[in-house]
């Protein structure tokens, strides 16, 4: 199969890598204040395209450098992983990843310089690509929201082929070990178009994570509140049907405390807008440091906020609101006008036993909030829900 030229394919294919990888890493600046992921992946890919630049300058000229391809490409790999772990939010297997090019850089000088091997050197090739296949597969098992699926199921497929691909090429050189002839042509034509395909694939998903990660960030920021970093009115409302599915599936005790700081308005005509954000933000810190993970808390308005406590009753709201409202009051937060002291008053209800009314819970500490407001400041008022 002289027709074939394998060194020609070999140099177009880099050139198409080394065009990916600047594509990628182009994207990787534009969202570097998200993630870092896309910039490693653009250093995988400018390995793997130097790999087979370097390789078909072996085949042509440079016999002797055989090793330095196969070593490229084991870079490329350790680029691929450590994007996955930063894609994935998880942390980077450095140790991992320096043992593994160690041991195959030692392997390929003893094949590739000490005691030239072909097949020695395509096995430990196949092996290392299988080894930093099933590594990335370690990062895929974790869970991933649903904005995020479809580049997680996109990444296990080209994981899986490549691993299945070179599985095949390893079976092929054990069955036909001669180094000449068409079945060998025909064997690497086929591994090296596909390597294009799979070069191809890495860089259509890396642009699908960076799209889908913007996607989740941009939803988040839709229900967050950018102050206080707690959930808005939207985000908030979200929560609360997700829990009435949830009660109506398996009930449970929840209770609502809607919280008003009191006089906020004169607080930030007195003190200063930024000293308003402060007494905020140290009212926010006070009530995560009160709450469990499990619990939802918003800000529903400018000093307007509610608390979702699930699995908690009637007495026990009524423990978490006392104690919250006297962590406020004992707040002291120094500004240039002098030192600020507030208040919050709280309104609490809970589900009566078997009701599932989410949205009346919330209906409910709003009315509780507002008879606490009518008698006065600084306080708690409960009020039981109407059956």
């Amino acid at each position: 199969m002289s027709f074939l030229s394998i060194p020609t394919l070999l140099l177009a294919e880099s050139l198409m890598l080394l065009q990916l990888a600047a594509l990628v890493y182009v994207s990787g600046i534009r969202v570097r204040s998200i993630m870092s992921g896309p910039r490693i992946w653009a250093f995988g890919l400018l390995a793997y395209a130097a790999s087979l630049f370097t390789f078909s300058l072996v085949l042509t000229s440079l016999p002797r450098w055989g090793a330095l391809p196969d070593f490229l490409a084991s870079l490329g790999c350790a680029g691929i992983l450590l994007g996955i772990d930063d894609f994935f939010e998880r942390p980077r297997r450095w140790r991992f990843v320096l043992a593994m090019l160690l041991c195959n850089t030692l392997a390929l000088l003893l094949f590739g310089v000490v005691w030239p091997d072909y097949h020695a050197r395509l096995t430990l090739f196949s092996i290392t690509q299988v080894v930093f296949g099933i590594a990335g597969v370690r990062a895929l098992r974790q869970p991933v929201q649903p904005q995020r699926r479809l580049g997680h199921t996109l990444f296990r497929g080209i994981i899986y082929s490549w691993c299945l691909v070179n599985l095949l090429r390893l079976v092929l050189g054990v069955i036909y070990p001669t180094e000449t002839g068409d079945v060998h042509a025909l064997r690497e034509l086929v591994f090296y178009v596909l390597v294009l395909f799979f070069g191809i694939w890495l860089a259509l998903g890396c642009m699908l994570l960076i799209h889908e990660r913007i996607a989740a960030e941009l939803m988040y920021a839709t229900k967050q509140d950018p102050l206080t970093n707690c959930f808005n009115r939207r985000g908030f409302g979200e929560i609360v049907q997700a829990e009435a599915r949830r009660i109506e599936r398996a009930w449970s005790p929840t209770s609502m405390l809607r919280v008003d700081i009191d006089n906020f308005k004169h607080l930030t005509q007195r003190y200063g807008m930024n000293a308003g954000d402060e007494a905020l933000l140290q009212f926010v810190r006070v009530v995560r440091e009160e709450l469990r993970d499990v619990d939802t808390f918003a800000r529903l308005g400018s000093d307007a906020f509610a608390i979702l406590l699930l699995n908690a009753p009637s007495d026990g709201a009524q423990k978490v609101a006392e104690r919250l409202r006297r962590r406020v009051e004992d707040l002291v937060i120094y500004t240039p006008n002098g030192p600020l002291w507030f208040t919050v008053t709280i309104g609490v209800t809970s589900l009566a036993e078997g009701q599932n009314d989410v949205d009346l819970l919330l209906v409910t500490a709003e009315k509780a909030l507002e008879a606490a407001q009518s008698t006065g400041q600084n306080r708690v008022q409960i009020l039981a829900m109407s059956v």
